[in-house]
């Protein structure tokens, strides 16, 4: 599991505005023109390929999420062979790490996107799509559901 399991050790499993640690803070979104959004910047220097942090919430049933989702826009599938087994749902600042905070783009192509959504194993991670600055604001691309995330290699 190596730089999935560092990345999850590295992950506290809760979140706030104001978090802040070695790798990753949030702050107020340089990207989204709204006033007092906020997003996630790199803490450090981050190389292409490398696993920011792991997305973390409660667990709930599909059903559960179905309910939720008029709600909430926190939540990703994690799949085996094509079927949903869990929704995390990060939407609980308490029980999700600060991964809840990256910001999308509209396109998957859009060049400020500097970050992708994998999936491992049973766990969803925030994964760097290419080197990332310290004190830039991590960008990803959601899709129109979190049925877009790919399975990481």
């Amino acid at each position: 599991m190596g730089k999935f399991s560092e990345a999850t050790n590295r992950t506290p499993p809760t979140s706030s505005l104001t978090f802040k640690n070695d790798d990753v803070y949030v702050g107020i979104s340089s990207y989204l023109k709204e006033k007092n959004q906020y997003g996630l910047f790199a803490n450090r220097y981050f190389d292409k390929g490398e696993i920011i942090q792991e997305y973390i919430g409660k667990h709930i049933t599909k059903e559960e999420s179905d309910n939720k989702k008029k709600s909430t826009m926190y939540m990703f599938e994690v799949k085996k062979y094509k079927k949903i087994i869990k929704v995390i749902d990060g939407a609980n600042k308490k029980t999700s790490s600060a991964a809840r905070y990256a910001n999308t783009v509209l396109k998957i192509d859009d060049p400020m996107k500097n970050s992708d959504f994998v999936q491992y194993d049973e766990r969803i991670y925030l994964k760097a799509s290419r080197k990332i600055k310290r004190f830039e604001e991590i960008i990803t691309y959601y899709g129109e559901n979190t049925q877009n995330i790919i399975n990481a290699k």
